[in-house]
């Protein structure tokens, strides 16, 4: 440690610290510092980096680094480059954690990005309409009644401002555990693209169909609600066990309607992704085994969902693409 200590020291010796104690400490934490530079030390869930091979992800044999297929069940294996890449990838985003609602937690956070690279600090709290239609928010003229359909769909992953993307986020995060864990990242997909519909659905019917208001409307809260919806009726098949999760899922159903009510917000796209997910949960928590059509109808509708989406998404790409030069004149 230097001889001229910092001037902070001082500061905390006046206001009482033990500073016999505080230099040790401060002693030490020098001594780790020099190590490391001479030494720098890979933390223990990372020094496979540093190891001269390869093991496969199908049967876990151990393969020399330059082995392009394993020696034991004899199927390829990826580059060095490529092996160490894919094993990143998986430190950072475990096996298990929810693929599909991370996938459209990212999407959401990279259109958020993306506004917030068109207007600047004022797309944290109060983006402009016009940037959230060019990303994909949902708008419905009562007087013409015409909309662009793949919108039924993007507005589920537009946000205005950070707090309302912070609080979708916070309820995937927590939902995702009782959907996803138990749903797995195919029929997952099929409960967010099922929830987004009902939602736009119910959107569609209250506010254009029964009152004749026009519509402007974005969020992933309608398929959230969706996975609440499901959240809710799954914990019906845990006995006695899910009664007490099930009363607090269905508090926090109350307080979004309660919230969105006085927000503002869109209660009928909150209620119709919370019965499309119900509707989901009820299908698929059935007690009778499963049989072999229906685990076919489960793929075959995963297969729809995706196209779905990257239909809709590439539609909305296409409109972005073309519009963005009239952007903000």
């Amino acid at each position: 440690m230097s001889e001229r200590e910092p001037f902070y020291f001082k500061l905390l010796e006046k206001l009482g610290f033990n500073m016999t104690r505080l230099r040790w400490k401060f002693y030490k934490l020098e001594q780790k510092r020099e190590q490391l530079k001479k030494a720098p030390v890979v933390p223990e869930r990372l020094k496979w980096l540093t190891f001269r091979h390869k093991i496969c992800q199908h049967c876990g044999a151990v393969n020399d680094r330059n082995d392009r297929a394993c020696y034991k069940c004899e199927r390829r294996l990826p580059s060095l480059l490529g092996y160490r890449i894919a094993r990143l990838f998986g430190f950072v985003i475990p096996s298990e954690a929810p693929h599909a609602i991370l996938l459209f937690g990212v999407l959401s956070v990279f259109l958020f990005a993306l506004n917030f690279i068109l207007e600047g600090k004022s797309a944290l709290f109060s983006p402009s309409g016009e940037a959230l239609y060019m990303l994909g928010a949902w708008s419905i003229d009562a007087n013409t009644r015409q909309f662009e359909w793949w919108r039924a769909m993007t507005f589920g992953v537009v946000h205005s401002g950070i707090i309302h993307i912070g609080f979708n986020g916070y309820a995937m995060k927590v939902l995702a555990n009782v959907t996803e864990a138990h749903l797995g990242l195919r029929r997952t997909l099929v409960l967010i693209t099922a929830s987004q519909l009902g939602a736009a659905v119910a959107t569609w019917m209250w506010y254009l169909q029964l009152n004749q208001e026009s519509v402007f409307t974005m969020g992933a809260s309608g398929w959230v609600s969706g996975l609440l919806g499901y959240a809710i009726v799954y914990t019906w098949s845990m006995g006695p066990a899910g009664k007490t999760y099930r009363s607090q899922l269905i508090q926090w159903a109350i307080y979004i309607v309660l919230f969105g009510f006085f927000m503002g917000a869109n209660n009928a796209g909150h209620i119709g992704g919370a019965l499309a997910g119900a509707a989901v949960g009820a299908i698929h928590n059935r007690r009778s085994r499963e049989t072999a059509a229906e685990a076919g109808a489960w793929d075959a509708a995963f297969w729809v969902s995706a196209a779905v989406w990257i239909v809709c998404l590439g539609a909305q790409v296409h409109y972005f693409v073309q519009h963005i030069g009239d952007f903000g004149t």
